[in-house]
């Protein structure tokens, strides 16, 4: 058992870990952004969509 805990034990905690802080820490607020972004974009016009494209291609 000890010589498995540096080659799959320690690897499979440290990535469960890190999959759960990715999910529940990282995860929530991007998921907010990407949906006020989403509704910012969705609520734009198209010509305000159009003249915001213009000024960011410059």
């Amino acid at each position: 058992m000890e010589a498995l805990k540096p080659i799959l034990i320690i690897p499979l905690f440290a990535s469960l870990i890190t999959g759960l802080v990715m999910i529940y820490v990282v995860g929530t607020p991007v998921a907010r952004i990407m949906e006020g972004l989403t509704h910012w974009l969705q609520s734009l016009g198209t010509a305000n969509a159009v003249l915001l494209g213009r000024s960011w291609a410059r």
